[in-house]
């Protein structure tokens, strides 16, 4: 394991497309912190903020 953030790395053979799941974990994670705080999870169940989400 490297220090060095994700984007900095060479991924080769059936890695390759890991920088562009770091991304979307990385861009998902955000979009939820951003939306989400520590009220919200205490006052009981969170509503899905995720884009054109089901339900």
């Amino acid at each position: 394991m490297r220090a060095a953030p994700p984007d900095r790395l060479e991924y080769r053979g059936v890695a390759q497309h890991l920088p562009t799941l770091w991304g979307a974990i990385d861009e998902t994670l955000h979009g939820v912190l951003d939306h989400v705080t520590l009220a919200d999870l205490l006052a009981g169940p969170v509503l899905d903020v995720r884009e054109g989400a089901a339900g």
